[in-house]
């Protein structure tokens, strides 16, 4: 490949960002840093939750970082915040024709093609579209997406996913048949991977730590995992920890509560984590489990934590949905079970916590894994789009 042309400039429109955590907030901000470091300008325009910047002014970052601009929002996609998204699309409609644009998230897209469809703008250089997974699943069956669709055929745009499940999903919509779609790379965040590096083995104390890092909402599976738990060999069982971290409403993470003592699992629910703990928590983990479920609109297409944990050196644990199995090699890195079996999710999560050898040799391929997922990667395939790299 040739070297990109001197700083070409790539603007990156989401809704979802830091502080926000969340799989398209790493994907933006990652993407954003990978652009920066292969020498383009990345720009990102993103949500300023209830902190007001003022519209669109721009927040410092460290040198040499991309530049963000905040606009006034909260982040959430109801029917207001749409609207809230379509006005700063017509509100900027004029600078925002001008330039390369990747619309990174589900609101931005949205907004982006009502734009066009209600004004006839659209962007002189063909935009980036990217689809993450359970958008499509939750469009498909809205009118008003449809009504959107049409733009996708009428006018130059590139069609993009962050993970082969997205793409597996979107290759499925019918105004995407026929139609090149291209995958980009989701990966480990840079930060905790160095902080990987700086972690100390886990000490000896006779226990078996199962960590779960993720929201507290019935697709993430929780109900199950304790079920699975409880179907271990009773001297085995008493000698695991079950640590959960995320946030959730307070009637789910009861039932959560409820379901460890009712299948008798040592549960430790600790909340929220703060980001510097995060690394901390994987390392002090024998292994990793969430057990992610697909429901009618929405879909684990990927899942960066389990890449988070195998940064750390540790297999995980999970139902074979979505994209999990680009996350998880089953057999090399860890098991998939078939989802919602939970008789096969409890042998799977028996032969590691049964074996440290195996958990050690696990361990080792799932960093490897992991090492592969480069932001690079998307940072390139997006200059390619862009023309600014040829082959």
């Amino acid at each position: 490949m040739a070297a990109p042309d001197p700083c070409p400039s790539v603007r990156l429109l989401t809704h979802e960002f830091a502080p926000f955590r969340g799989g398209i907030a790493t994907f933006v901000e990652e993407t954003a840093a990978a652009l920066t470091r292969a020498g383009a300008r990345a720009e990102v325009i993103a949500p300023d939750y209830g902190e007001r910047y003022g519209s669109l002014s721009a927040e410092s970052k460290d040198p040499g970082d991309f530049a963000l601009h905040r606009f006034a929002a909260s982040g959430r996609l109801t029917a207001t915040a749409l609207l809230n998204l379509l006005r700063l699309f017509f509100r900027n409609r004029r600078a925002w024709r001008e330039g390369f644009s990747v619309w990174s998230s589900p609101g931005m897209l949205w907004a982006a093609l009502a734009c066009a469809r209600l004004t006839g703008w659209w962007p002189r250089l063909a935009p980036v579209a990217v689809f993450h997974g359970s958008e499509l699943l939750k469009f498909r069956g809205s009118p008003g997406w449809r009504w959107l669709t049409p733009i996708f055929r009428q006018r130059p745009v590139h069609l993009t996913g962050s993970s082969g499940g997205a793409i597996d999903l979107l290759r499925a919509m019918p105004w995407a048949s026929g139609r090149p779609v291209h995958q980009l790379v989701c990966g480990c965040p840079t930060w905790l991977a160095q902080a990987a590096e700086t972690q100390s083995p886990r000490g000896e104390d006779g226990r078996l730590n199962v960590l779960t890092l993720a929201r507290l909402h019935p697709r993430k599976g929780h109900l199950l995992l304790a079920e699975a738990l409880g179907r271990l060999p009773p001297p085995l069982r008493r000698t695991v920890r079950w640590t959960v971290h995320g946030d959730g409403e307070d009637g789910y993470v009861e039932q959560v509560r409820e379901a460890a003592r009712r299948f008798d699992v040592e549960l430790d629910y600790r909340g929220p984590i703060a980001r510097e703990q995060m690394s901390q928590a994987y390392a002090q983990a024998d292994l990793y489990a969430l057990t992610s479920l697909r429901l009618p609109r929405s879909v684990e297409a990927f899942g960066i934590t389990y890449l988070e944990a195998a940064i750390h050196s540790k297999p995980s644990v999970a139902f074979r949905t979505g994209g999990v199995a680009e996350a998880v090699v089953d057999g090399e890195t860890g098991f998939l079970a078939p989802e919602g079996d939970v008789p096969a999710l409890a042998q799977a999560l028996e032969r590691l916590l049964s074996d440290s050898n195996l958990r050690r040799r696990f361990g080792v391929a799932a960093r490897q894994h992991a090492l592969r997922f480069r932001w690079e990667d998307s940072a390139q395939t997006l200059l390619a789009l862009r023309g600014f790299l040829k082959p």
